[in-house]
């Protein structure tokens, strides 16, 4: 079959079409996604020119925000934004709660639970006090 000047023109006009369409689509989609928020990045720190100590005090609190982060896919934001089924208490009041909670335990404990606190009781008090400061950050109105 033979195509004709007119066959080609409207194929050539289906295609830009097409093109345009696509791009469209591909725009609406990405403007959906959120901007990428650099303050928050907490997966790639630099280290350079850090002592060893310091670089593995950052890839322990490095760990700790991965569990955070891990809890809050788990758990939703319950830290931040409890049910409050029992309490009025407001988010900062309440992790100050948990936090005694956990020191008070350890501090009954004996002197060997005291010498060797465990690894997820460790991090979860890191991740408490994380969380205050966010909690007394985000009522203030700063992010």
């Amino acid at each position: 079959m033979h195509n004709t000047p007119d066959d080609e023109a409207i194929r050539e006009e289906v295609d830009e079409w097409t093109v345009d369409k696509v791009r469209d689509v591909y725009k609406a989609e990405a403007a959906k996604i959120p901007p990428k928020r650099e303050q928050y990045d907490i997966l790639h720190v630099d280290c350079t020119g850090a002592t060893l100590g310091a670089k593995a005090a950052v890839q322990y609190l490095v760990g700790c925000a991965r569990l955070l982060l891990e809890k809050n896919k788990a758990y939703g934001d319950s830290a931040l934004n409890p049910v409050r089924c029992f309490s009025s208490a407001d988010a900062a009041e309440q992790i100050r709660v948990r936090l005694d909670d956990k020191l008070s335990r350890l501090s009954r404990g004996d002197a060997d639970a005291k010498a060797n606190i465990p690894e997820d009781t460790r991090r979860d008090i890191v991740n408490y006090l994380a969380l205050l400061y966010a909690a007394e950050t985000l009522k203030g109105g700063a992010e």
